[in-house]
C-alpha cells in the first residue's frame, strides 16, 4: 500500500481467520471490493456464536479496528489523491500519495515547541 514513503506498507488484501473464545468458534474476514464509481473499499465481517463471550469479543475487535483505523499516522502530513483511471471507465485510478513540503516557518514552530524535527530534514 502506498503511504508516501520509499517503501509501501505491507497490507493484506483479503484473510480469513478462524480461531476460538472460551471454546467458542469465530472467524473474521477481511476483504476488499470495488463499488463503481465511489471506489475500492475494506471491509471486516465477524462470525461467531450468539454467546456472551464471542458477542463481546466483536464488538472489542470492531472497535480496535476503527480505534486504529482513526488514530493511524500513515499519512499525516501529506495530501491524498484520486484522479480518474484513463481507460474512459469511470472508474476512479489507485490513490496517490504525495508529501506536503515542509515549511521554514514549520521548523522555527517545531523548534520554538519543542517536537521533533521533520524526518527528512
Amino acid at each position: 500500500m502506498d503511504v508516501g514513503e520509499a517503501e509501501p506498507f505491507a497490507a493484506l488484501n483479503n484473510g480469513l481467520w478462524l480461531f476460538h473464545v472460551e471454546q467458542s468458534p469465530v472467524a473474521v474476514l477481511l476483504s476488499h471490493y470495488t463499488k463503481y464509481g465511489e471506489g475500492t473499499f475494506a471491509q471486516v465481517e465477524i462470525a461467531t456464536l450468539p454467546d456472551p463471550a464471542s458477542l463481546a469479543f466483536a464488538r472489542g475487535f470492531l472497535a480496535a479496528v476503527q480505534s486504529a483505523g482513526a488514530n493511524s499516522t500513515l499519512y499525516r502530513g501529506k495530501v491524498l489523491s484520486f484522479e480518474s483511471g484513463s481507460d474512459y471507465s469511470g472508474m476512479k485510478a489507485a490513490m496517490q500519495v504525495h508529501k506536503l513540503p515542509f515549511s521554514r516557518a514549520l521548523q522555527r514552530a517545531c523548534r520554538s515547541s519543542g517536537e521533533k524535527q521533520h524526518p527528512s530534514r
